[in-house]
């Protein structure tokens, strides 16, 4: 069983604002990117007042080691099951957080059929409206299953986990890391590994890397190299803020990547954004990270008063600031005397000195993407569309099962569109390739990938993702027509180990391992940690008739992450059991099942190491188990039958016979045994 592995160049976090035109020109420099990040101490030694505010805003708290002294969550003994059986709960021991997976195939009174149970490494979210977990496998960084709702106080599955349980092996992928937490130290070309890990979002991601300023105060002399948000035009100080306040699916311009904006940029210089264009029109349905779209819509943002910092001061938290603090910079132009004058008499009342300004110019609702919360939208309007129903389903729901993602190109704040049509065109078609890998794998987005990065191609454009995107669609039809696009694309970007992995995995799928050995081998040279290339080497070995070297490959892999890879378990067990080492094999088999107790290919495995061990009883209810999740495993039915005649069940053995052979007429050894217990043999 594969681990898919997500090549997210194109990938779906929160996103970007509305349209503007025009804008003042910049006043303060642009972080440069040669000026390296020093961390949130250096600017603590002058600027202590700042620091102590900051550290306690929800930026300050957004990415934390779990400290049961002030954690809000409740430990009672709640659990939480999954639509696939699972049953989940989280508990403290010392000053770690757990979570524990279950299930109970014999029914909830019998002890469980099985059970994992992995330590919290990091906590995301300040606590505000979730707290998310994430474990570290030797740096490889995945989310937990459970998170804390904070508004209700209650567990329930992470968000997304409804529509795709993703266990314990969702990727932490360097987007989000980046937007949750400082710039982390990102293994290059790996899904999800990194070399270290700060501890909130810092003071340079909002005022540039530091390093010069530093140096500069430090030798006594004054600097201005630091970005100051109030000194820049409404763009780039919106960009600042959408770096992750946004919503939609980015596309990373050629060459960019997560860590390429700088305080002073405008945000598409890095990157363009999409939205569903059902989204955009929808004047009541908005997400946890849609901020600066939403504010791009209201007249208040639209005449230049306001940008985000006029309500939210970035260096103190909203619970300290209070509401007075907004409603004065509402009341900056909005003064109460003129509102009394401007407004019908009925709610007059409502306009005074000392109302809430947003309770009635800002809906407060469930959000579009995560359950259990009510956010405040910032669309600012004199009047409030009624309150919608519960988003509860809306969220759990598959998005497979909705209406075609139609997307719609974002515009930063003060961008005009000048690019190349060809570039356009590429990047519309990632955007795509987006919604395709992650959102909705149907047709019309795989033929608009392949219409717009040929289109970019022809026209001149290009970049590794387009073949990566244009290979990944076409391996739906056609293997063989993706290994072309595969090649052609390492061949103009022979550096790139994504595009190679692929092209690796392209030529082993198409029976050729010996050609993706080497492929998979050149990538694991330059990204040791790149573990799924690793995976598909000791496969391509495998294929090739190279037991030792596949074993090795396998074992490899599971010594650096022995958790998130069963499949890998699985085929070393399969390797081993293979070349007659049934007795090695019992154990990495028996890790494949305890991982992943519905891998049905892993429970026949381990049921025909049993079986070779000469263990017919616990063999036979190892299959029986495999037929529980796959009644037509044909496999397991053959081996029950192999046992059955073992131990003298003949009439047993001819039922479990005929039934493979009716699910598939050309197994011929079935076939013969069947004829053979038939006529009395």
């Amino acid at each position: 069983m594969f681990r898919r592995f997500d090549l997210v160049v194109v990938l779906l976090a929160s996103v970007l604002a509305g349209c503007r035109s025009g804008s003042a020109s910049v006043s303060e420099p642009v972080a440069v990117e040669e000026a390296a990040y020093v961390g949130d101490a250096s600017c603590a030694s002058c600027h202590a007042t700042i620091a102590a505010s900051y550290v306690r805003t929800g930026h300050g708290r957004s990415f934390s080691r779990f400290n049961p002294s002030t954690a809000p969550e409740r430990f009672d003994g709640t659990t939480v099951r999954s639509d696939e059986g699972y049953v989940y709960d989280a508990f403290a021991r010392g000053d770690t957080l757990f979570q524990r997976e279950r299930r109970y195939d014999d029914g909830p009174a019998a002890a469980p059929t099985h059970e994992l149970v992995y330590a919290a490494a990091y906590v995301v979210g300040s606590g505000r409206a979730t707290r998310s977990y994430i474990m570290d496998v030797g740096g490889h960084l995945t989310e937990m299953p459970l998170t804390w709702y904070a508004e209700r106080k209650i567990w329930d599955l992470s968000p997304g986990y409804y529509a795709n349980n993703a266990r314990f092996d969702r990727p932490i992928s360097r987007t989000c890391l980046t937007c949750h937490n400082a710039l982390p130290a990102y293994s290059e070309g790996t899904q999800n590994h990194y070399d270290t890990v700060g501890l909130g979002i810092t003071c340079e991601r909002c005022h540039g890397p530091a390093s010069a300023h530093v140096a500069e105060r430090q030798a006594g002399r004054t600097d201005s190299s630091l970005v100051r948000l109030t000194r820049l035009d409404v763009g780039r100080q919106m960009a600042v803020c959408q770096q992750c306040h946004l919503e939609g699916t980015i596309v990373f311009k050629t060459g960019k990547t997560p860590a390429s904006f700088r305080p002073g940029m405008h945000l598409s210089e890095t990157q363009v954004v999409y939205n569903p264009q059902a989204g955009i029109e929808d004047s009541t349905n908005f997400g946890l990270g849609s901020h600066a779209a939403r504010l791009a819509q209201s007249a208040c943002f639209k005449a230049e008063a306001i940008t985000c910092t006029t309500c939210h001061d970035p260096h103190r938290p909203v619970a300290e600031t209070g509401g007075d603090a907004i409603n004065n910079a509402c009341r900056s132009c909005h003064a109460p005397a003129a509102l009394a004058q401007a407004v019908p008499k009925a709610v007059q009342a409502q306009h005074s000195a000392t109302s809430a300004c947003w309770s009635c110019h800002m809906q407060a609702a469930g959000t579009s993407d995560i359950p259990h919360v009510t956010f405040t939208d910032h669309w600012i309007r004199k009047r409030l569309p009624a309150v919608r129903a519960s988003v509860e389903t809306a969220v759990r729901r598959n998005t497979q099962e909705g209406p075609t993602v139609k997307l719609v190109r974002m515009l930063d704040v003060g961008e005009t569109v000048t690019e190349d049509p060809a570039e356009a065109a590429l990047e519309e078609g990632l955007a795509y390739y987006e919604v395709w890998e992650t959102q909705q794998r149907r047709p019309e987005h795989a033929d608009r990938v392949r219409t717009l990065v040929r289109q970019a191609f022809a026209g001149g454009a290009t970049s590794p993702q387009g073949y990566i995107a244009l290979g990944r669609v076409q391996m739906a039809d056609s293997l063989a027509a993706a290994e072309a696009v595969f090649r052609q694309g390492v061949g103009a970007f022979p550096q790139d180990i994504r595009l190679a992995y692929w092209h690796a995995t392209a030529l082993r799928q198409l029976g050729r391992p010996a050609e993706a050995i080497p492929v998979f081998q050149a990538v694991l040279q330059r990204q040791p940690r790149f573990l799924e290339a690793r995976f598909g080497l000791g496969d391509a070995q495998q294929d090739a008739s190279q037991a030792t070297a596949a074993e090795a490959s396998y074992r490899a892999l599971v010594s650096e992450d022995p958790i998130h890879y069963p499949g890998v378990w699985n085929n070393l067990g399969l390797v081993l059991l293979m070349n007659g080492r049934a007795a090695e094999a019992l154990d990495p088999l028996r890790r494949a099942v305890a991982l992943d107790p519905l891998l049905v290919e892993a429970l026949v495995n381990l049921g025909g190491a049993q079986l070779q061990q000469g263990d017919l009883t616990v063999a036979d209810a190892t299959f029986r188990r495999a037929l529980r999740l796959q009644p037509a495993n044909t496999s397991a039915l053959a081996n029950r039958g192999v046992i059955a005649v073992q131990q003298g069940r003949r009439g047993e053995a001819i039922a479990l016979f005929r039934e493979v052979v009716r699910l598939n007429p050309n197994d011929a050894r079935a076939r013969q045994m069947l004829d053979r217990l038939e006529a009395g043999r």
